[in-house]
């Protein structure tokens, strides 16, 4: 779209190169002007769609001078700002649950969106110095906010990381915590006028990023991880049947806790620790696993009851990589051990978990973002660009080598089996064809 004027119920234009994208989102708007999701209850307002919006208006302001898609941002942006609450004297934009915008089952903020605010309102603040001063310095002063505290900053000896919202076990989420880096890289001009200290919390990311980055590579299918958690399944087979009981479980990652699990079956999140499937036989769990503590095994651990003495074989599932699914599909099954079960009496089975040098739990990005008629790779570009943007700010070598190798990776996705075909796009919404110049001319 073209024309700048308003629609005629009150809403601004969508711009037509952003139009599938926004049809993704299913954005609509509400009878103030607000951006909101349409879902099947009904309008909710999705808290990441406004500084996506914002950024659209503002950089075609830049680029037509004309004056009404400033006026559409700033709208926009009072809009979102009157939403925002108050966490430990910062803004923040909560999610909340069954409003069919996050699975997590509590209220929770995310560091990616917030960063997307500080970009927003960074670029809005150019245009009309200090009258976004104070929401920037809140907005970045909730990415500082511990995960302890119900905010979304790790501290570790090795460095700062952003999480997209507090989980246990962590999630590490790698496109979320890179592009928090680049849009504050990318903001910093305003967050030097405005006195915000940004660059220390910028060098213990990146001391980080440099720690953690070789955990998210997946060479066997050419891809980068999501994030360095993730589900599994381990089974339980009993040699007979018995009557038996899983008094506790849980699965203890060094370095971060010991996760218990739910023992009482029920509809539960794959995001959960707990028991899947309970027969005479057999007892199914759902776990979460987690790179991050590397070489340290991770243990699954779990307590039964049984009625008679048996032997019980203890397995992990086993999979391929799948471009559309979003986690290990479970398609065989390893033995890990064989124990024996004593009756009368608690038995304790601790099995460690090894790394296979593919660890799928950790699973690479998908395929399942549908725009249009193609399924398209929402995060693998995002990686890409984001190393090559904080290489130039930072100058630190294994984040021009990564992003290299992986744009190789990318270079190598047609001659996978599995991603040919009309399905799936290979290039890059975005960028394209030309994502591989783009990324070049970053690096250089």
């Amino acid at each position: 779209m073209t024309t700048s004027a308003m629609l005629d119920d009150g809403s601004p234009p969508i711009l037509e190169y952003r139009k599938a994208v926004y049809e993704y989102y299913q954005l609509t708007f509400d009878q103030s002007g607000c951006p909101m999701k349409r879902t099947g209850n009904g309008l909710v307002f999705h808290p990441i769609l406004a500084p996506y919006l914002i950024a659209d208006y503002t950089s075609e302001f830049e680029r037509t001078g004309d004056q009404i898609f400033l006026e559409h941002a700033r709208r926009i942006a009072a809009h979102a700002l009157k939403r925002a609450e108050t966490l430990e004297g910062s803004l923040v934009f909560m999610y909340q649950p069954n409003t069919g915008l996050s699975n997590v089952p509590t209220a929770f903020y995310s560091g990616l969106t917030q960063a997307w605010y500080v970009k927003a309102l960074c670029l809005l603040e150019k245009q009309s110095p200090g009258f976004y001063a104070d929401a920037i310095r809140r907005l970045f002063a909730s990415l500082m906010i511990p995960v302890e505290r119900s905010g979304v900053l790790m501290k570790k000896d090795y460095g700062w990381i952003v999480e997209e919202y507090p989980h246990e076990p962590a999630f590490y989420t790698l496109n979320g915590w890179l592009t928090v880096l680049r849009w504050v890289v990318q903001s910093r001009g305003v967050l030097d006028l405005l006195a915000i200290p940004y660059r220390d919390f910028l060098e213990r990311n990146l001391d980080a990023v440099v720690h953690l980055l070789p955990m998210y590579d997946a060479p066997t299918c050419l891809n980068s991880r999501y994030q360095l958690a993730g589900f599994s399944r381990v089974k339980i087979v009993f040699d007979r049947v018995v009557d038996h009981r899983c008094v506790s479980f849980a699965v203890d990652i060094p370095g971060e806790g010991c996760f218990r699990g739910d023992v009482i079956r029920g509809k539960k999140s794959r995001w959960e620790n707990h028991i899947e499937r309970s027969e005479p036989r057999l007892l199914q769990f759902n776990v979460l696993l987690s790179l991050i503590s590397k070489p340290a095994e991770n243990v699954f651990r779990a307590c039964l009851e049984v009625d008679k003495e048996c032997r019980a074989k203890v397995f992990l599932a086993q999979g391929e990589y799948r471009p559309d699914s979003s986690g290990m599909p479970t398609e065989s099954w390893k033995l890990l051990r064989e124990v024996a079960v004593g009756s009368g009496e608690v038995t304790e089975i601790e099995c460690p978990i090894p790394f296979d040098g593919v660890d799928l739990f950790a699973y690479p990005t998908n395929f399942k973002k549908k725009i249009g008629d193609l399924s398209y790779n929402g995060y693998h570009f995002v990686h890409i660009v984001d190393l090559a943007e904080l290489y130039g700010y930072s100058r630190r070598e294994i984040l021009k080598d990564v992003a290299e190798k992986w744009l190789a990776y990318y270079e190598g996705w047609s001659d996978l089996p599995y991603l040919k075909g009309d399905k799936y796009s290979l290039l890059p919404h975005l960028y394209g064809s030309d994502f591989p110049a783009v990324v070049r001319r970053l690096l250089r």
